[in-house]
């Protein structure tokens, strides 16, 4: 790819890519080259991309950029997870920190906003980065192992089930976390 509309709005390391129901890829996160934490949410859309045969459309009224910026995170997350749920959003949680972040996020596929995830528990280590976040059968999401001080890199050894509830009038989503029975050290 080349040329000024297929460029990333920030240069950034360390940041999630999740494919979207429409087959765009949604960028976010990650870390800047100064050091910072990225906010900027942008869509990558494949299908505008001329140099993919069968694709090519010459009517310039259609084209969107490759990229475009679709909004902003609440809070810059780096080393976070990013979880596709089965209605398509995505929930961001954690990210680097010292503490970690303990909050969440989710991505409105259909409003292509960032709404805010009030947990009514807290996880069991408090926040963590570098950690994975697996979407469950039941749709909720199971966030393992990472750290929770990015300074130390003091490794977590719990896991948490993150059950997302419902989402109110004014775009905040309900979660509650169930900690998993046991710890993932090695026998």
């Amino acid at each position: 790819l080349s040329g000024p509309d297929q460029s990333m709005a920030v240069a950034q390391h360390s940041l999630h890519a999740v494919l979207l129901p429409n087959q765009q890829v949604l960028v976010t996160g990650g870390i800047d080259g100064t050091d910072s934490a990225v906010r900027v949410a942008q869509v990558f859309n494949p299908l505008n991309d001329e140099n993919r045969e069968g694709l090519e459309t010459n009517d310039p009224a259609t084209k969107d950029p490759i990229f475009a910026t679709v909004g902003t995170m609440q809070e810059g997350r780096a080393l976070a997870s990013a979880t596709r749920l089965h209605q398509g959003h995505v929930l961001f949680a954690g990210g680097a920190g010292s503490p970690a972040a303990s909050s969440m996020e989710i991505y409105n596929y259909e409003t292509q906003q960032f709404e805010q995830v009030d947990i009514d528990t807290t996880m069991t280590d408090g926040g963590r980065s570098q950690h994975v976040g697996t979407l469950l059968g039941d749709g909720s999401v199971l966030l393992a192992g990472g750290v929770s001080d990015s300074s130390t890199n003091a490794p977590v050894v719990s896991a948490d089930v993150i059950k997302i509830g419902s989402r109110s009038e004014s775009g905040v989503w309900s979660a509650s976390s169930l900690p998993v029975n046991g710890d993932m050290r090695a026998p």
